[in-house]
């Protein structure tokens, strides 16, 4: 008599496949923005100010698909408003308006996540 032991398949599957999920374990799905914690996450300033962000690794199953230790690059999505250190994840409001400061993770630049900044006038 021949036995076959049949191990269960473990299939990555993209559910509502886009550019912004992945599925780091069977049964769950991250969203790319939620596998790095971004500190603050919103904040409002008045043109002139400074406001230093930092980003965190996130805890639970997501965080399988983040490089250790965490190095991000930081990008504003508008620098008329806000510039950002690359570096160092200090923001300076320039102008009146709304825009998102984004850390991307150095080596896999789609692992990313936004923080929104509000900049009021002085």
């Amino acid at each position: 008599m021949t036995f076959v032991r049949l191990l269960p398949l473990a299939a990555v599957v993209c559910v509502a496949c886009g550019s912004d999920t992945t599925t780091p374990s069977v049964g769950t799905v991250c969203r790319l923005s939620e596998r790095v914690a971004i500190s603050p996450a919103s904040v409002v300033a008045k043109v002139g100010d400074t406001v230093r962000f930092s980003a965190s690794p996130p805890t639970g199953p997501c965080a399988i698909q983040v490089p250790s230790p965490l190095s991000v690059v930081w990008r504003s999505s508008d620098t008329a408003v806000v510039t950002v250190d690359s570096i160092g994840g200090v923001a300076r409001a320039r102008a009146t308006g709304t825009t998102t400061i984004l850390a991307l993770v150095v080596g896999d630049s789609a692992i990313k996540s936004g923080a929104v900044i509000t900049v009021n006038p002085r």
